[in-house]
């Protein structure tokens, strides 16, 4: 079926966060950002249906229905940490859970075809999230239905956050350890030691990362590495 457009509108500092999302905890987060409206002055409850993200996602698994709870529940817990400065150019962070709460179906294996889910955000993000004003991200929805490594979605969102319109294509330099600190990092934005050879973090990550954005979306990169 034909997806429909939708925009997706972050700040680049929550896109540069410390977070790291399974899958279907970043698809479920996408939605409730997808549902903002423009011109929103406070959040409001996001209700989602189960019906809906799998239709969006074209899933089929029978597992989809707990997964899609599960996500849910393990959001409630997600704490993001976000890097800003003061206004005397002090670094500082952040640090805040991504929701205040989830209302969930008691029993998610009915699998009722009005089964949904109801999901605020933290006060603390309406500065990354609501009246955006310059310094943010928006990026049609459709780019990243098909992407199936979360940190192919984290990557194209960074990438497309330094897209140029005047541009073709433009350069950017990430040193790997400013890419595991905010991809590979615990469920309180902590580092892990995931993909710690270099070898591997390139094989599952970057390679894994290019392929998809090449095949599904409407950015794509190659990479040089400089090495010290």
């Amino acid at each position: 079926h034909k997806k429909e457009k939708k925009l997706v509108v972050q700040s680049k500092q929550l896109i540069e966060g410390r977070y790291n999302f399974t899958l279907w905890e970043m698809r479920v987060y996408l939605k409730m950002v997808e549902m903002i409206n423009k011109g929103d002055e406070d959040f409001k409850p996001y209700r989602i249906y189960f019906k809906d993200l799998i239709k969006d996602y074209g899933g089929k698994s029978k597992d989809e229905y707990k997964l899609i709870h599960i996500s849910a529940k393990r959001l409630l817990r997600k704490l993001v940490k976000l890097n800003y400065k003061d206004e005397k150019g002090n670094n500082r962070c952040v640090e805040t859970h991504l929701l205040s709460a989830v209302d969930y179906p008691d029993d998610w294996r009915e699998k009722d075809e009005n089964s949904y889910l109801e999901l605020s955000f933290a006060p603390q993000l309406k500065d990354y999230l609501l009246d955006l004003k310059g310094n943010f991200l928006l990026y049609d929805r459709r780019n990243i239905l098909l992407l199936q490594s979360k940190f192919s979605v984290r990557i194209y969102q960074l990438l497309k956050s330094q897209e140029r319109k005047e541009k073709d294509s433009i350069v950017v330099e990430y040193s790997v350890k400013e890419l595991r600190e905010m991809l590979l990092v615990d469920d309180e934005g902590n580092p892990t030691n995931e993909y710690s050879k270099y070898y591997m973090f390139k094989k599952r990550v970057l390679f894994q990362a290019q392929k998809e954005l090449q095949k599904y979306t409407d950015i794509a990169f190659s990479f040089d590495e400089i090495k010290e």
